[in-house]
């Protein structure tokens, strides 16, 4: 079972990071990107928040968990992205 330690939203709002506590006392540390489903002739149909691919990080300490949370959200939350895509390493 997984115990929410903290959870970090970007300037934006459009992503989060989720620090959970695992039942092994490691810490895992999860992005996910705020997702609206729009469909032609109904308008929105959902929205939810979506893990972001390959965002998982397992860490040992909340210090350290903080730390790559604030970076997950550096990469994910630039200014030159794209509601689909982040932003890119340049």
């Amino acid at each position: 079972m997984k115990t929410l330690e903290a959870t970090i939203v970007s300037d934006c709002g459009r992503y989060k990071v989720e620090i959970e506590r695992r039942s092994g006392g490691s810490l895992q540390v999860t992005a996910y990107r705020w997702t609206e489903e729009v469909v032609a002739g109904y308008g929105k149909v959902a929205e939810f928040w979506e893990p972001v691919p390959q965002s998982v990080t397992i860490t040992d300490t909340l210090n350290r968990a903080k730390q790559l949370a604030c970076e997950k959200l550096k990469l994910f939350a630039r200014p030159d992205e794209t509601p689909d895509q982040p932003a890119t390493e340049s």
